[in-house]
C-alpha cells in the first residue's frame, strides 16, 4: 500500500519516502540516504476522479487534451 505522507509518497513495503520531485527523503533505518536513491516523475493530471499519466515527455503533456468521458463525468 502506498500512502500520501505530508505530500510526500510513502512506500508501504519498506517504508521508503519520495518527494514530488522523486527524491528519497527516508529510508527508515538508514543514516544516510544515497544521491542515487530517486525515482522518474511523470505528470499527472486528475480528472473526473480519474488520474491522467503521461508518461512521455513532459512538456508535450497538455490537460485540454484529456478527452471527455461522460460515463465518469461527476459534475452533475
Amino acid at each position: 500500500m502506498v500512502r500520501l505522507v505530508d505530500n510526500n509518497i510513502q512506500y508501504g513495503y519498506n517504508s521508503m519516502t519520495f518527494n514530488p520531485e522523486g527524491h528519497c527523503l527516508r529510508i527508515p533505518r538508514q543514516d544516510s540516504i544515497p544521491r542515487s536513491a530517486a525515482v522518474r516523475t511523470f505528470p499527472v493530471q486528475e480528472k473526473n476522479d480519474i488520474a491522467w499519466i503521461w508518461m512521455g515527455p513532459p512538456d508535450k503533456a497538455h490537460k485540454n487534451e484529456i478527452f471527455h468521458l461522460e460515463k465518469f463525468d461527476n459534475t452533475k
